[in-house]
């Protein structure tokens, strides 16, 4: 597989992942075994990355189709929408032109929790002509 090397993502040395706290056995509420209070702030920040790569695909839509109905409807803002709505419609081509690319959001810090969240190694197992399009696949068992 061919990936370039700002994406790569290793499990740094020594991190093996475990909490070593002697409540960590001890944090059971109603059945339920909660995680333990002394994890370090990196996996805190690991799993509040995967959290919310989970959350705002779900939550987003809602939020701003419900403010978009909201300044539409009960406030004097209500030409905001539909400018915004006529630029979508003319600017509708723009995926195939090959979009608008935003550097700051592909450099925040988030991707590098997210990508320490879900380790994955890649090996260089044929050479891959860097002029053609790749398309990697994550599945639950495993990456095609």
């Amino acid at each position: 597989m061919c990936l370039d090397e700002k994406w790569r993502c290793k499990p740094e040395s020594g991190d093996s992942g475990k909490v070593d706290s002697p409540r960590a056995k001890d944090m059971r509420l109603l059945g339920i075994e909660f995680a333990p209070l002394k994890v370090p702030m990196k996996r805190r920040l690991e799993t509040a990355a995967a959290f919310f790569w989970i959350f705002v695909p779900l939550i987003c839509p809602l939020l701003a189709w419900t403010t978009v109905i909201y300044i539409l409807l009960y406030t004097r803002f209500y030409y905001v929408p539909l400018l915004y709505f006529g630029f979508q419609y003319f600017d509708k081509n723009s995926p195939y032109n090959g979009g608008k690319p935003l550097e700051p959001v592909r450099d925040l810090a988030c991707w590098k929790y997210l990508c320490q969240y879900f380790p994955l190694s890649t090996f260089k197992t044929a050479e891959c002509p860097p002029d053609t399009n790749y398309l990697f696949c994550i599945y639950p068992h495993g990456v095609l």
